[in-house]
Protein backbone atom coordinates (compact mmCIF):
# COMPACT_ATOMS: atom_id res chain seq x y z
CA UNK A 1 0.00 0.00 0.00
CA UNK A 2 2.95 2.43 0.85
CA UNK A 3 4.55 1.54 -2.55
CA UNK A 4 0.61 2.65 -4.55
CA UNK A 5 0.39 5.57 -2.39
CA UNK A 6 4.13 6.68 -3.14
CA UNK A 7 3.44 5.89 -6.55
CA UNK A 8 0.38 7.98 -6.87
CA UNK A 9 2.58 11.08 -5.31
CA UNK A 10 5.26 10.44 -7.58
CA UNK A 11 3.62 10.95 -10.80
CA UNK A 12 0.86 13.41 -9.94
CA UNK A 13 -2.37 11.04 -10.13
CA UNK A 14 -3.69 12.61 -6.98
CA UNK A 15 -2.24 16.20 -5.96
CA UNK A 16 -4.39 15.58 -3.19
CA UNK A 17 -2.49 13.86 -0.67
CA UNK A 18 -5.30 13.29 2.32
CA UNK A 19 -6.13 10.17 3.04
CA UNK A 20 -3.66 7.89 0.85
CA UNK A 21 -5.71 4.47 1.11
CA UNK A 22 -8.79 6.83 0.08
CA UNK A 23 -6.53 7.58 -3.23
CA UNK A 24 -5.47 4.33 -3.87
CA UNK A 25 -8.87 3.08 -4.02
CA UNK A 26 -10.17 6.27 -6.22
CA UNK A 27 -6.43 5.85 -8.65
CA UNK A 28 -7.20 2.15 -9.33
CA UNK A 29 -10.84 1.81 -9.65
CA UNK A 30 -10.91 4.89 -12.12
CA UNK A 31 -7.65 3.03 -14.07
CA UNK A 32 -9.95 -0.32 -14.38
CA UNK A 33 -13.29 1.19 -14.76
CA UNK A 34 -12.88 1.85 -18.71
CA UNK A 35 -12.18 -1.68 -19.34
CA UNK A 36 -15.14 -2.95 -18.40
CA UNK A 37 -17.55 -0.68 -20.31
CA UNK A 38 -18.09 -3.05 -22.91
CA UNK A 39 -17.81 -6.38 -21.12
CA UNK A 40 -20.39 -5.77 -18.17
CA UNK A 41 -23.10 -3.07 -17.82
CA UNK A 42 -23.02 -4.54 -13.97
CA UNK A 43 -19.58 -3.53 -13.24
CA UNK A 44 -19.47 -0.37 -15.19
CA UNK A 45 -22.78 0.68 -13.39
CA UNK A 46 -21.21 -0.22 -10.45
CA UNK A 47 -17.76 2.10 -10.49
CA UNK A 48 -20.30 5.29 -10.60
CA UNK A 49 -22.15 3.75 -7.38
CA UNK A 50 -18.80 3.44 -6.15
CA UNK A 51 -17.52 6.92 -6.68
CA UNK A 52 -20.43 7.92 -5.72
CA UNK A 53 -21.23 6.44 -2.61
CA UNK A 54 -17.13 7.16 -1.54
CA UNK A 55 -18.09 10.76 -2.26
CA UNK A 56 -20.55 10.61 0.12
CA UNK A 57 -18.66 9.01 2.46
CA UNK A 58 -16.13 11.47 2.45
CA UNK A 59 -18.14 14.74 2.79
CA UNK A 60 -19.93 12.71 5.42
CA UNK A 61 -16.47 12.33 7.54
CA UNK A 62 -15.68 15.85 6.53
CA UNK A 63 -18.65 18.23 5.77
CA UNK A 64 -16.55 21.34 5.86
CA UNK A 65 -15.32 20.80 2.86
CA UNK A 66 -18.58 20.84 0.95
CA UNK A 67 -18.53 24.35 1.81
CA UNK A 68 -15.35 25.19 -0.67
CA UNK A 69 -16.56 28.45 -2.50
CA UNK A 70 -13.98 28.10 -4.73
CA UNK A 71 -15.60 27.56 -7.73
CA UNK A 72 -15.66 29.10 -10.95
CA UNK A 73 -18.24 29.77 -13.35
CA UNK A 74 -17.42 27.11 -15.19
CA UNK A 75 -17.55 24.33 -12.57
CA UNK A 76 -20.59 26.13 -11.61
CA UNK A 77 -21.92 25.43 -15.00
CA UNK A 78 -20.42 21.58 -15.02
CA UNK A 79 -22.89 20.84 -11.84
CA UNK A 80 -25.72 22.88 -13.67
CA UNK A 81 -25.12 20.54 -16.62
CA UNK A 82 -25.63 17.01 -14.37
CA UNK A 83 -28.27 18.62 -12.49
CA UNK A 84 -30.75 20.08 -15.28
CA UNK A 85 -32.30 17.26 -16.61
CA UNK A 86 -32.88 15.47 -13.28
CA UNK A 87 -34.97 18.62 -12.14
CA UNK A 88 -36.48 19.38 -15.66
CA UNK A 89 -38.26 15.49 -15.95
CA UNK A 90 -38.85 15.99 -12.09
CA UNK A 91 -40.84 18.98 -12.36
CA UNK A 92 -42.57 17.81 -15.99
CA UNK A 93 -43.95 14.92 -13.72
CA UNK A 94 -44.96 16.85 -10.85
CA UNK A 95 -46.73 18.89 -13.52
CA UNK A 96 -48.28 16.17 -14.95
CA UNK A 97 -48.80 14.20 -11.75
CA UNK A 98 -47.16 11.18 -12.68
CA UNK A 99 -44.24 9.63 -11.83
CA UNK A 100 -42.32 6.94 -14.72
CA UNK A 101 -39.31 5.56 -12.92
CA UNK A 102 -36.75 4.74 -15.44
CA UNK A 103 -36.70 8.64 -16.91
CA UNK A 104 -35.88 9.28 -13.12
CA UNK A 105 -33.13 6.28 -12.96
CA UNK A 106 -31.49 7.60 -15.78
CA UNK A 107 -31.66 11.30 -14.87
CA UNK A 108 -30.47 10.83 -11.28
CA UNK A 109 -27.93 8.49 -12.54
CA UNK A 110 -26.46 11.80 -14.31
CA UNK A 111 -26.94 13.83 -11.47
CA UNK A 112 -24.56 11.88 -9.37
CA UNK A 113 -22.19 12.89 -11.43
CA UNK A 114 -22.24 16.77 -10.06
CA UNK A 115 -21.62 15.23 -6.59
CA UNK A 116 -18.15 12.93 -8.00
CA UNK A 117 -17.41 16.00 -9.77
CA UNK A 118 -16.95 17.91 -6.28
CA UNK A 119 -15.34 15.12 -4.95
CA UNK A 120 -12.71 14.54 -7.58
CA UNK A 121 -11.95 18.18 -8.71
CA UNK A 122 -11.71 18.53 -4.63
CA UNK A 123 -8.96 15.52 -4.14
CA UNK A 124 -7.58 17.27 -7.49
CA UNK A 125 -7.10 13.96 -9.46
CA UNK A 126 -5.28 14.16 -12.85
CA UNK A 127 -7.57 11.57 -14.85
CA UNK A 128 -5.82 11.90 -18.23
CA UNK A 129 -2.39 10.31 -17.29
CA UNK A 130 -4.75 7.35 -15.56
CA UNK A 131 -6.57 7.15 -19.06
CA UNK A 132 -3.40 7.04 -20.64
CA UNK A 133 -2.94 3.26 -20.97
CA UNK A 134 -6.35 1.89 -19.67
CA UNK A 135 -7.70 2.91 -23.14
CA UNK A 136 -5.60 1.60 -25.61
CA UNK A 137 -5.79 -1.44 -23.61
CA UNK A 138 -9.37 -1.56 -23.41
CA UNK A 139 -9.23 -1.67 -27.64
CA UNK A 140 -6.71 -4.41 -27.11
CA UNK A 141 -9.08 -6.36 -24.84
CA UNK A 142 -12.22 -6.00 -27.02
CA UNK A 143 -10.22 -6.49 -30.41
CA UNK A 144 -9.10 -9.88 -29.22
CA UNK A 145 -12.21 -10.53 -28.54
CA UNK A 146 -13.98 -9.68 -31.22
CA UNK A 147 -11.40 -12.16 -32.98
CA UNK A 148 -11.21 -15.04 -30.68
CA UNK A 149 -15.34 -15.14 -31.23
CA UNK A 150 -14.97 -15.14 -34.85
CA UNK A 151 -12.49 -18.33 -34.33
CA UNK A 152 -14.37 -19.60 -32.70
CA UNK A 153 -17.37 -19.62 -35.09
CA UNK A 154 -19.75 -17.44 -34.39
CA UNK A 155 -21.44 -15.88 -37.26
CA UNK A 156 -21.25 -12.56 -37.66
CA UNK A 157 -18.41 -10.28 -36.53
CA UNK A 158 -20.07 -7.38 -37.04
CA UNK A 159 -22.67 -7.76 -34.17
CA UNK A 160 -20.23 -7.82 -31.63
CA UNK A 161 -21.73 -10.82 -30.03
CA UNK A 162 -19.13 -11.55 -27.41
CA UNK A 163 -20.54 -8.01 -26.10
CA UNK A 164 -22.97 -7.13 -23.08
CA UNK A 165 -24.28 -4.68 -25.85
CA UNK A 166 -25.94 -4.03 -29.60
CA UNK A 167 -23.67 -3.84 -32.39
CA UNK A 168 -24.78 -0.21 -32.76
CA UNK A 169 -23.78 0.80 -29.48
CA UNK A 170 -20.27 -1.20 -29.82
CA UNK A 171 -19.83 0.84 -32.70
CA UNK A 172 -20.42 4.16 -30.71
CA UNK A 173 -18.76 3.26 -27.83
CA UNK A 174 -15.63 1.73 -30.01
CA UNK A 175 -15.30 5.19 -31.66
CA UNK A 176 -15.27 7.07 -29.14
CA UNK A 177 -12.40 5.36 -27.35
CA UNK A 178 -10.46 4.96 -30.30
CA UNK A 179 -10.37 8.74 -31.00
CA UNK A 180 -9.69 8.82 -26.97
CA UNK A 181 -6.88 6.54 -27.72
CA UNK A 182 -5.09 8.70 -30.25
CA UNK A 183 -4.92 11.38 -28.78
CA UNK A 184 -2.84 9.78 -26.18
CA UNK A 185 -0.08 10.25 -28.65
CA UNK A 186 2.21 12.68 -27.31
CA UNK A 187 -0.55 13.88 -24.92
CA UNK A 188 2.64 14.83 -21.99
CA UNK A 189 5.33 15.30 -24.34
CA UNK A 190 6.96 12.88 -26.63
CA UNK A 191 6.40 9.17 -26.22
CA UNK A 192 9.38 6.80 -27.33
CA UNK A 193 8.87 5.45 -30.83
CA UNK A 194 7.71 2.24 -29.75
CA UNK A 195 4.62 3.77 -27.13
CA UNK A 196 3.47 5.90 -30.29
CA UNK A 197 3.44 2.92 -32.78
CA UNK A 198 1.66 0.97 -30.16
CA UNK A 199 -1.22 3.31 -29.58
CA UNK A 200 -1.34 3.66 -33.33
CA UNK A 201 -1.79 0.59 -33.64
CA UNK A 202 -4.71 0.66 -30.72
CA UNK A 203 -6.37 3.16 -32.71
CA UNK A 204 -6.40 1.57 -36.17
CA UNK A 205 -7.46 -1.37 -34.61
CA UNK A 206 -10.25 0.58 -32.59
CA UNK A 207 -11.28 2.03 -36.10
CA UNK A 208 -11.83 -1.24 -37.46
CA UNK A 209 -13.98 -1.97 -34.58
CA UNK A 210 -16.05 0.67 -35.95
CA UNK A 211 -16.24 -0.04 -39.35
CA UNK A 212 -17.16 -3.64 -38.49
CA UNK A 213 -19.44 -3.15 -36.04
CA UNK A 214 -22.17 -1.91 -38.72
CA UNK A 215 -23.36 1.35 -36.92
CA UNK A 216 -24.20 4.27 -38.99
CA UNK A 217 -23.80 6.74 -36.07
CA UNK A 218 -20.30 5.83 -35.50
CA UNK A 219 -19.84 6.13 -39.11
CA UNK A 220 -21.91 9.18 -39.49
CA UNK A 221 -19.43 10.89 -36.52
CA UNK A 222 -16.08 9.55 -37.59
CA UNK A 223 -15.28 11.88 -40.07
CA UNK A 224 -16.32 14.86 -38.20
CA UNK A 225 -13.79 13.73 -34.90
CA UNK A 226 -11.20 12.74 -37.66
CA UNK A 227 -11.85 16.67 -38.88
CA UNK A 228 -11.83 17.95 -35.22
CA UNK A 229 -8.42 16.00 -34.73
CA UNK A 230 -6.87 17.31 -37.33
CA UNK A 231 -7.50 21.10 -36.59
CA UNK A 232 -6.43 20.62 -32.80
CA UNK A 233 -3.22 18.66 -34.34
CA UNK A 234 -2.94 21.27 -37.34
CA UNK A 235 -0.07 23.41 -35.34
CA UNK A 236 1.77 20.32 -34.37
CA UNK A 237 1.86 17.63 -36.93
CA UNK A 238 3.85 18.43 -40.52
CA UNK A 239 1.78 19.10 -42.98
CA UNK A 240 2.67 16.39 -45.19
CA UNK A 241 2.29 14.05 -42.34
CA UNK A 242 -1.02 14.85 -41.77
CA UNK A 243 -1.81 14.73 -45.30
CA UNK A 244 -0.88 11.41 -45.57
CA UNK A 245 -2.55 10.03 -42.04
CA UNK A 246 -5.78 11.53 -43.91
CA UNK A 247 -5.24 9.63 -47.16
CA UNK A 248 -4.62 6.34 -45.24
CA UNK A 249 -7.97 6.63 -43.57
CA UNK A 250 -9.66 7.63 -47.18
CA UNK A 251 -7.89 3.69 -48.14
CA UNK A 252 -8.78 1.96 -45.18
CA UNK A 253 -12.88 3.27 -45.70
CA UNK A 254 -12.73 2.55 -49.48
CA UNK A 255 -10.97 -1.07 -49.06
CA UNK A 256 -13.30 -1.46 -46.36
CA UNK A 257 -16.27 -0.89 -48.65
CA UNK A 258 -14.81 -2.89 -51.93
CA UNK A 259 -13.63 -6.00 -50.18
CA UNK A 260 -15.95 -6.34 -46.97
CA UNK A 261 -19.36 -7.34 -47.65
CA UNK A 262 -21.12 -6.46 -44.62
CA UNK A 263 -19.75 -2.77 -45.24
CA UNK A 264 -20.68 -2.75 -48.58
CA UNK A 265 -24.55 -3.92 -48.41
CA UNK A 266 -24.81 -1.76 -45.28
CA UNK A 267 -23.98 1.42 -47.42
CA UNK A 268 -25.88 0.58 -49.85
CA UNK A 269 -28.74 -0.42 -47.81
CA UNK A 270 -28.50 2.77 -46.36
CA UNK A 271 -28.71 4.85 -49.78
CA UNK A 272 -31.75 3.08 -51.41
CA UNK A 273 -33.66 3.36 -47.88
CA UNK A 274 -33.22 7.10 -48.62
CA UNK A 275 -33.92 7.31 -52.28
CA UNK A 276 -37.03 5.43 -51.24
CA UNK A 277 -38.27 6.92 -48.34
CA UNK A 278 -41.88 8.53 -50.22
CA UNK A 279 -42.45 5.08 -51.70
CA UNK A 280 -41.28 2.49 -49.04
CA UNK A 281 -40.98 4.75 -45.80
CA UNK A 282 -41.16 1.31 -43.30
CA UNK A 283 -36.99 1.09 -44.42
CA UNK A 284 -34.78 0.98 -41.20
CA UNK A 285 -33.95 4.63 -41.87
CA UNK A 286 -37.45 5.48 -43.06
CA UNK A 287 -38.84 4.44 -39.83
CA UNK A 288 -36.52 6.22 -38.20
CA UNK A 289 -37.67 9.68 -40.01
CA UNK A 290 -40.94 8.95 -39.69
CA UNK A 291 -41.42 8.10 -36.02
CA UNK A 292 -38.62 11.85 -35.91
CA UNK A 293 -41.65 13.04 -38.01
CA UNK A 294 -44.06 11.84 -34.81
CA UNK A 295 -42.62 13.57 -32.43
CA UNK A 296 -42.21 16.29 -33.99
CA UNK A 297 -45.88 16.79 -33.90
CA UNK A 298 -46.67 15.39 -30.64
CA UNK A 299 -43.95 18.00 -29.04
CA UNK A 300 -45.84 20.64 -30.66
CA UNK A 301 -49.00 19.75 -29.03
CA UNK A 302 -47.13 19.60 -25.41
CA UNK A 303 -44.01 21.54 -24.99
CA UNK A 304 -44.14 22.52 -21.94
CA UNK A 305 -44.03 19.41 -19.65
CA UNK A 306 -44.51 16.18 -22.49
CA UNK A 307 -45.79 13.03 -22.00
CA UNK A 308 -46.32 10.17 -19.97
CA UNK A 309 -47.28 7.62 -21.99
CA UNK A 310 -47.71 8.58 -26.07
CA UNK A 311 -49.52 5.74 -27.22
CA UNK A 312 -52.66 7.22 -26.21
CA UNK A 313 -51.55 10.02 -28.85
CA UNK A 314 -50.02 8.48 -31.89
CA UNK A 315 -53.56 6.91 -33.70
CA UNK A 316 -54.67 10.70 -33.72
CA UNK A 317 -55.99 11.16 -37.72
CA UNK A 318 -52.83 13.91 -38.42
CA UNK A 319 -50.44 10.81 -37.59
CA UNK A 320 -51.93 8.06 -38.75
CA UNK A 321 -52.07 9.67 -42.15
CA UNK A 322 -48.69 9.68 -43.09
CA UNK A 323 -47.23 7.22 -40.15
CA UNK A 324 -47.61 3.11 -40.54
CA UNK A 325 -48.42 0.97 -38.04
CA UNK A 326 -45.51 -0.17 -38.05
CA UNK A 327 -43.69 3.67 -37.19
CA UNK A 328 -46.15 3.83 -34.99
CA UNK A 329 -45.91 0.73 -32.46
CA UNK A 330 -42.12 1.63 -33.04
CA UNK A 331 -41.89 5.15 -31.37
CA UNK A 332 -44.84 3.71 -28.39
CA UNK A 333 -42.10 -0.02 -27.52
CA UNK A 334 -38.69 1.59 -28.57
CA UNK A 335 -38.97 5.23 -27.91
CA UNK A 336 -37.80 7.66 -31.12
CA UNK A 337 -34.04 6.46 -30.74
CA UNK A 338 -32.40 9.78 -30.32
CA UNK A 339 -31.59 11.23 -26.88
CA UNK A 340 -32.65 14.92 -27.35
CA UNK A 341 -35.95 13.88 -28.97
CA UNK A 342 -36.75 11.13 -26.18
CA UNK A 343 -36.15 13.53 -23.60
CA UNK A 344 -38.05 16.34 -25.11
CA UNK A 345 -41.34 13.84 -25.35
CA UNK A 346 -40.63 12.97 -21.54
CA UNK A 347 -40.27 16.35 -20.57
CA UNK A 348 -40.80 18.90 -22.56
CA UNK A 349 -39.37 21.98 -22.82
CA UNK A 350 -37.62 21.58 -19.25
CA UNK A 351 -36.84 17.79 -20.62
CA UNK A 352 -35.28 19.83 -23.81
CA UNK A 353 -33.15 21.89 -21.67
CA UNK A 354 -31.99 19.23 -19.95
CA UNK A 355 -30.67 16.94 -21.90
CA UNK A 356 -29.12 19.97 -24.38
CA UNK A 357 -27.17 20.84 -20.86
CA UNK A 358 -25.81 17.52 -20.22
CA UNK A 359 -24.19 17.92 -23.69
CA UNK A 360 -23.33 20.99 -24.69
CA UNK A 361 -22.20 22.65 -21.76
CA UNK A 362 -19.48 20.48 -21.02
CA UNK A 363 -18.50 20.95 -24.78
CA UNK A 364 -18.53 24.29 -24.23
CA UNK A 365 -16.49 23.82 -20.64
CA UNK A 366 -13.28 21.51 -22.42
CA UNK A 367 -13.59 23.54 -26.17
CA UNK A 368 -12.61 26.44 -24.11
CA UNK A 369 -9.72 24.59 -22.99
CA UNK A 370 -8.25 22.78 -25.84
CA UNK A 371 -4.95 24.49 -26.19
CA UNK A 372 -4.46 25.67 -22.83
CA UNK A 373 -0.25 25.53 -22.39
CA UNK A 374 -1.13 23.21 -18.95
CA UNK A 375 -0.41 19.54 -20.25
CA UNK A 376 -3.32 18.15 -17.94
CA UNK A 377 -6.21 20.78 -18.57
CA UNK A 378 -5.65 20.82 -22.46
CA UNK A 379 -4.93 16.63 -22.14
CA UNK A 380 -8.05 16.16 -20.49
CA UNK A 381 -10.44 18.76 -21.96
CA UNK A 382 -9.82 17.19 -25.54
CA UNK A 383 -10.41 13.81 -24.14
CA UNK A 384 -13.95 15.11 -22.62
CA UNK A 385 -14.58 16.99 -26.24
CA UNK A 386 -13.88 14.10 -28.45
CA UNK A 387 -16.22 11.86 -25.99
CA UNK A 388 -19.11 14.02 -25.46
CA UNK A 389 -19.09 14.96 -29.09
CA UNK A 390 -18.86 11.39 -30.43
CA UNK A 391 -21.49 10.29 -28.11
CA UNK A 392 -23.79 13.51 -28.63
CA UNK A 393 -23.69 12.53 -32.66
CA UNK A 394 -23.97 8.91 -32.30
CA UNK A 395 -27.06 10.05 -30.20
CA UNK A 396 -28.67 11.57 -33.14
CA UNK A 397 -29.35 8.00 -34.59
CA UNK A 398 -29.80 5.81 -31.51
CA UNK A 399 -30.26 6.52 -27.98
CA UNK A 400 -27.11 6.55 -25.69
CA UNK A 401 -27.15 8.17 -22.23
CA UNK A 402 -30.99 8.40 -22.21
CA UNK A 403 -31.62 4.68 -23.42
CA UNK A 404 -29.10 2.61 -21.52
CA UNK A 405 -28.19 2.28 -18.26
CA UNK A 406 -24.31 1.45 -19.16
CA UNK A 407 -24.02 4.11 -20.85
CA UNK A 408 -25.27 6.75 -18.84
CA UNK A 409 -23.01 5.70 -15.82
CA UNK A 410 -19.98 5.53 -18.21
CA UNK A 411 -20.79 8.97 -19.85
CA UNK A 412 -21.63 10.26 -16.22
CA UNK A 413 -18.28 9.09 -14.53
CA UNK A 414 -16.06 9.87 -17.34
CA UNK A 415 -17.14 13.58 -18.02
CA UNK A 416 -17.05 14.05 -13.65
CA UNK A 417 -13.51 12.98 -13.85
CA UNK A 418 -12.23 14.98 -16.97
CA UNK A 419 -14.23 17.97 -15.90
CA UNK A 420 -12.70 17.97 -12.29
CA UNK A 421 -9.15 16.97 -13.92
CA UNK A 422 -9.56 20.21 -16.23
CA UNK A 423 -11.16 22.41 -13.76
CA UNK A 424 -9.24 21.70 -10.37
CA UNK A 425 -8.12 24.55 -8.77
CA UNK A 426 -3.75 24.09 -7.65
Amino acid sequence: MQRLSSFIERFSLIKNQENPYENILIVLAFFLFPLFFLFNRYITNGFLAFFSVLALWHYIRYPSQLKNKNFDIASKMIIFAFSALFVGLLLAQIIRWDFHGSYIDYSSRILLGALVFIYLRNKKMEAGKILLYSLPLLIIIAFAVVIFDFMMGIPNIALGNAFDFNHIKFGNASLVCAFMTLLTVDAYGKDPIFIRAFKYLCYFLGLFLVLTSLSRGSWTAFPFLLMLWCFIEWKKQAKAQMFNFLLLHIAIVVLAYLFIPAIHDRIQQTIQNFSAYHTDPDTSIGLRLTIWHIAAILFIKSPLYGYADIAPFVNQPDIARFASQEARDLIVNAGPHNDIIRAALTGGILGLIGILSIYLIPIFVFAKRIFSPTPRIRFASQLGLFFVLGILICSFSEGMIFYTMRVTSFYTLLVAALAATALRKD
